[in-house]
């Protein structure tokens, strides 16, 4: 889908020549403000001689018949645009909203329908055009100015359109963000050079103080993290596929926003450019915009790289014990419920030297980037054993305290009945002796 929209700008040499063009627009369709109201031809002109005005700016905002159709686009949208978006304006030519003044005229022209606009501002210090960076002269500003002021029309007016297009460009970076996670994680099978280069990044990374994320990060790491980046989008085939689809997309947005071929080659570059350099542009690292989601992915697996693992102690000077027959099934479970353990249990160094190393390994071999132990079947058989034992044990425990508690009952129970007989005895005693008084 592509959005054809076009803005043309430029300026006055002198205010006779902006009178001029006021009367032209009105004989083709009457003119209006910016707040959307009607306007009389004298009055405008009047206005824009007054002394003390700034420069006068005019635009031309073109689009295609069919799509003025499809999306009811006419003289009172056109009002109604103007109103919502002349704060917008201002900004972008350094005017005060409440100083801005502007002069609009809708040509509903069968081929090309368009919006003529003049805008001033009632100080001569304002309505110009600050230079960037990266700017270097007075049109260069302008064509960054009238690239704003498109952009916040042609979102407005296609706003259903370019929805399809950001949410599209948006799961394509985000399944791109998701592969590259997976490349990079620890449990999968990468590339010999880009794993060095994930492990030098990470040594770098952990000699340097302060918050691991590329926003924090000193220029020469920054570089770094780019560089590797860049490597991994050119060796990794199906990165490089998924690259290309997420450029697609930004393109066909940056389409909405640039005409000629100078510009979208630029804007082209600058796409491109920023993929790999997020901080790069100016405008998007003053704002704060740069999206960085990427660089942290490499980040983070980077320092997993270095991250150190449990060191395993060798079996050399481990003594080897002596195999024994197997015990009966009843002399099993008898060890196990004395003893809490199963029998020939291996204390903690014996399983360290035959349980934690792989077969046909070194005894200090470990995989890069990874924590993982390998664990015999031989241990797995004792440790099942063991939870046996310790569940029998419980067990035994368990009933042992309820034959002590049945015991204490019926010792209680005795005792009151020893304590009921003395009393019985008592009484007795004390009848006998009344009957020999």
């Amino acid at each position: 889908m592509k959005v054809k929209a076009i803005l043309n700008s430029g300026y006055f040499a002198n205010t006779r020549h902006a009178t001029n063009y006021i009367a032209y627009i009105d004989r083709q369709s009457p003119i209006f403000d910016q707040n959307g109201t009607e306007k009389k031809v004298l009055s405008a002109q009047v206005e824009v001689e007054a002394p003390g005005n700034s420069t006068v700016w005019r635009h031309v905002y073109s689009l295609n018949a069919s799509d003025c159709e499809r999306l009811g686009v006419d003289r009172n949208y056109m009002k109604n645009l103007i109103a919502l978006k002349a704060d917008e304006l201002a900004k972008a030519y350094n005017i005060s909203p409440n100083n801005l003044r502007m002069v609009c005229s809708w040509h509903n022209k069968d081929f090309h329908p368009h919006l003529h606009f003049l805008v001033w501002s009632t100080d001569s210090r304002e309505a110009f055009i600050p230079h960037r960076e990266k700017e270097t002269d007075k049109s260069a500003a302008l064509n960054a100015a009238t690239r704003k002021v498109k952009s916040s029309f042609t979102n407005e007016i296609f706003r259903g359109d370019l929805e399809y297009l950001k949410e599209e460009k948006s799961k394509r970076r985000d399944k791109l963000n998701e592969q590259l996670r997976k490349l990079v994680s620890s449990e999968y099978l990468v590339d010999r050079e880009i794993t060095d280069a994930l492990k030098d990044l990470g040594k770098d990374l952990r000699e340097t103080p302060g918050k691991h994320t590329y926003k924090f990060l000193p220029p020469q790491l920054k570089a770094e993290v780019d560089s590797v980046l860049e490597k991994i989008m050119q060796r990794d085939p199906i990165l490089r596929s998924m690259y290309e689809e997420y450029l697609d997309s930004q393109k066909e947005l940056a389409l909405t926003y640039a005409s000629y071929e100078e510009t979208l080659d630029k804007k082209f570059a600058e796409i491109e450019n920023s993929f790999f350099h997020p901080y790069c542009d100016f405008e998007e690292r003053r704002a704060g915009r740069a999206e960085v989601t990427r660089h942290n992915i490499i980040i983070h697996a980077a320092e997993r790289y270095v991250r150190p693992t449990v060191q395993r102690k060798t079996a050399s000077h481990v003594p080897q014990k002596k195999s024994t027959p197997a015990m009966t099934s009843a002399g099993n479970a008898a060890a196990l419920s004395q003893t809490g353990k199963p029998p020939n249990a291996p204390t903690v160094q014996e399983k360290t030297a035959s349980h934690s190393e792989p077969e046909n390994a070194t005894p200090d071999e470990k995989v890069d980037g990874s924590d993982y132990q390998e664990k015999s079947p031989t241990y797995a058989v004792q440790n099942m054993l063991f939870r046996l034992a310790k569940t029998l044990n419980r067990d035994q425990q368990q009933t042992q305290r309820m034959n002590r508690a049945a015991h204490v009952a019926n010792g209680l129970t005795g005792e009151k009945q020893n304590v009921r007989k003395l009393k019985t005895g008592l009484s007795d005693e004390r009848n006998l002796s009344t009957i020999d008084l």
